[in-house]
C-alpha cells in the first residue's frame, strides 16, 4: 500500500529547490514554520498539498506495519464476535 511522494514532480522543482535551501538553513521548526509563512500563496498550496499526501503515506505505512504485525488482529476478531451476536448487518441491506 505504501506509495511514494516525489517532492519534486509534485510541487515543482523551484518550490522544492526553496523548501531545500530551508532545511538546510535551518536549525527550529520555528524556523520552518517562518519559512512556510514566507511562501507565496501558490506555492503554499503546492506545498501543502504535497504535506498532506506526504503525512498520509507516513500513516499508510504505519497501519501496513501494524497490520504485518498483527496489532490490528483485535479488530478483525470484534467485528467477527459483534456479527455473530448479530449486531452488525450488512450495509446496504440485502432486498
Amino acid at each position: 500500500m505504501s506509495r511514494g511522494v516525489d517532492i519534486h514532480s509534485h510541487i515543482g522543482l523551484e518550490v522544492a529547490c526553496k523548501l531545500s535551501w530551508y532545511a538546510q538553513s535551518v536549525a527550529s521548526v520555528e524556523e520552518i514554520e517562518d519559512a512556510i509563512l514566507k511562501l507565496n500563496p501558490q506555492d503554499y498550496a503546492r506545498f501543502l498539498e504535497w504535506f498532506r499526501e506526504r503525512d498520509q503515506q507516513i500513516w499508510d505505512e504505519q497501519m501496513d506495519r501494524d497490520a504485518a504485525a498483527g496489532k490490528l488482529d483485535f479488530l478483525r476478531d470484534e467485528a467477527r464476535e459483534a456479527r455473530k451476536a448479530g449486531l452488525v448487518r450488512d450495509w446496504p441491506p440485502s432486498e
